[in-house]
């Protein structure tokens, strides 16, 4: 309904002055007595709980314009923003879906109807299992990269992090002091660990390098003394001198299509870092 007044037919609540003023002051009480009700059911349904006045604002004004609800479940979207994600950081965002779907159905809920009190229900719930605020922490940063995600493309202008805040606690160090990593190290192992305990000390001369980054490592990357190479969790480029106690422990695992033999030996990293976990703490 468009209605084109002068300036003093408008009293800032009704319409004066004009020949079918009346007709108009009805119709204009109806459309307010449907936004009311729409509220209403909005309120009831929890959708607009926790939501900012200008949210409110476009959602009636796109009642007002008689457009669909677009009803973008939360886990629809979700699972399409974790595939967005790659290798280790697919897994971990998908492990938060199963988290989410254990504590509800996330795929009757909308990304419009995320609020803080929902969070906070999630929270709770994962405390029960989980006492660790950090772990929960690294769920609820998926979830927020996710929301984020879902206003970058205009699913959604619904953001309850404003509203919710999770903490993290700081961890004691678990660093080994350097007479525990002689020890470590001097150790004397049976004939099938040596090779695990030599690629942990590989790491440890390589600058702390990944397994997965030292296990994906050619010849290529080696440049000048140096082996250079992007990281793949951060895409930082990382330069580390070679040692000599590198270049030999690189030269006793030298593979066929890799800097080390732990691609040419096995296909999967996890089980291999499995592997070394295991042996180590043997």
């Amino acid at each position: 309904m468009e209605v084109r007044l002068n300036p003093e037919q408008w009293d800032g609540y009704k319409v004066v002055k004009h020949p079918r003023a009346q007709m108009l002051n009805a119709q204009l009480s109806a459309r307010k007595a449907d936004i009311d009700c729409k509220l209403y059911e909005w309120q009831t349904e929890g959708k607009i709980k926790g939501k900012a006045a200008k949210d409110i604002k476009a959602m009636i004004e796109r009642f007002l314009e008689g457009e669909e609800e677009v009803r973008v479940t939360w886990g629809d979207y979700y699972k399409k923003a974790a595939a967005r994600r790659k290798g280790s950081t697919y897994n971990i965002y998908m492990y938060t879906y199963e988290r989410l779907m254990a504590w509800r159905d996330i795929h009757k809920i909308t990304m419009d109807e995320i609020t803080p009190d929902l969070l906070r229900d999630f929270e709770s719930w994962m405390a029960r299992t989980m006492p660790s605020p950090n772990s929960r922490a690294v769920h609820f940063d998926n979830i927020r990269a996710v929301c984020n995600d879902a206003i970058d493309d205009e699913v959604t202008q619904n953001y309850p992090f404003r509203k919710f805040k999770y903490r993290r606690v700081e961890t004691q160090k678990r660093s080994l002091s350097l007479e525990e990593l002689r020890t470590l190290l001097n150790w004397e192992v049976e004939p099938h660990q040596v090779r695990y305990r030599d690629m942990f000390l590989l790491t440890i001369l390589l600058r702390g390098i990944n397994i997965i980054d030292l296990a994906n490592l050619t010849q290529d990357n080696v440049v000048g003394g140096r082996i250079e190479y992007i990281r793949a969790k951060t895409h930082r480029m990382i330069s580390v001198k070679i040692e000599p106690e590198a270049a030999e422990l690189i030269e006793k695992y030298r593979g066929k299509d890799y800097l080390v033999n732990i691609s040419d030996l096995y296909q999967n990293h996890k089980d291999y870092i499995s592997r070394i976990d295991r042996n180590l703490k043997k």
